[in-house]
């Protein structure tokens, strides 16, 4: 398959989330690539413990280790706060490995957290009887969030945290590299009550029907403007924790981490006292460049809204689980958690955004805790 490897750029993009849906906007992976899964290994037990927004910077890792691997190709990933889905095309494979297992090691020795890495064959799926189907949402002119559907990313993350496809070493000697990731902003105020991170998994005759009618009651309660969770004027620089994060990724020398800390606080006071207008175009461009909506044969969501809005949202989520067509998990917060990805300041980027103290890894132990009660009777 000598044209598999610009298979996603060569996607079509959906420009409304809603027709995440409909089947025609989605075309087959091809069978010669292959499903990268990474997610961290009792991220529950890190984020009760404080760690919520170090599991989401490793959860991003992975994701940039990747993207400037395969830097000039195109390709598909989703993040999910303790860990992302990549899809990428066999001429990578063995480097991906390779940077995978370094940014595992980063993740080990800067955090003390155990990255899990699982790269599952597209042709395995498909011969299990499992579709994979892609597409991707024109979020802005600078990122595009991939969509997946037909069972197959799913399948392959179960298959990864039974130990199935678990990646221990590589033939390829290629280092993680790092470079775009920023970690600079402080946790971002919900700009109305409260932030929330929302999974829904269909389970119905007829998911995609069953999803529409959840977006559509969202966009009902919720509206479909004003609830990105990121507000430009809420965000603000860091001055402490995040800015030593981030010198903790690209060294283990604490020298080396004091020395990119100080740069990048000097750094900040630059930009608020004496770049104020470029600080303030920058932190538009941000609040247009959020993952806050995306589907990977789940519906994950990072929202902001009232209490009220939330509360009439779990009474209908509520009806459609007793009447056996979804599993759902929610997690609220007062403030929104952002990870970046920025390798041109007024081009290509994204920034990832969870809720605050938990987030989506919190609400997808909720989801398991319902699936756990239902099949347990």
């Amino acid at each position: 398959m000598e044209d598999s490897i610009n298979f996603y750029s060569d996607l079509k993009a959906i420009k409304e989330f809603n027709k995440l849906t409909e089947i025609k906007y989605f075309k087959r992976v091809p069978e010669d690539w292959y499903v990268i899964i990474t997610d961290v290994r009792s991220s529950t037990k890190a984020i009760e413990s404080g760690m919520y927004k170090t599991v989401n910077t490793v959860g991003a890792l992975a994701i940039v280790s990747i993207l400037n691997l395969t830097k000039g190709i195109k390709i598909p990933f989703i993040f999910g706060g303790d860990g992302a889905t990549i899809l990428i095309p066999p001429k990578f494979l063995e480097d991906a490995k390779s940077v995978l297992l370094d940014t595992a090691e980063t993740a080990k020795d800067g955090f003390d957290l155990d990255l899990r890495i699982g790269i599952v064959p597209v042709k395995f799926i498909i011969e299990k009887g499992v579709d994979l189907l892609l597409s991707k949402y024109e979020v802005s002119k600078n990122y595009y969030q991939a969509i997946g559907t037909g069972g197959g990313l799913s399948f392959a993350e179960d298959l990864v945290k039974g130990g199935k496809f678990n990646i221990v070493k590589s033939l390829s000697g290629v280092r993680a590299d790092f470079g775009g990731f920023e970690c600079r902003w402080k946790d971002v105020p919900s700009p109305k009550e409260e932030t929330i991170s929302l999974i829904v998994a269909a389970i119905g005759d007829n998911p995609n029907k069953i999803y529409l009618n959840v977006l559509d009651k969202i966009d009902e309660i919720y509206g479909v403007d004003g609830r990105n969770p990121i507000n430009s004027n809420l965000l603000s620089l860091s001055m402490g924790k995040e800015l030593m994060a981030e010198g903790m990724v690209f060294s283990k020398s604490m020298m080396i981490v004091m020395f990119i800390y100080m740069k990048l606080f000097f750094s900040n006071i630059y930009q608020m006292l004496l770049a104020k207008a470029s600080l303030l175009g920058f932190k538009a461009i941000i609040e247009k460049n959020v993952d806050y909506q995306k589907f990977d044969d789940t519906l994950k969501m990072v929202i902001t809204g009232d209490k009220k809005h939330r509360k009439a949202l779990e009474l209908y989520l509520l009806e459609l689980f007793k009447d056996e067509q979804i599993f759902y998990g929610i997690h609220q917060s007062e403030a929104a958690v952002m990870t970046c990805l920025v390798f041109q300041k007024n081009g290509e980027q994204v920034h990832f955004v969870d809720s605050a103290n938990g987030g989506y890894a919190l609400a997808a132990k909720k989801l398991k805790q319902q699936k756990k009660d239902r099949y347990s009777l």
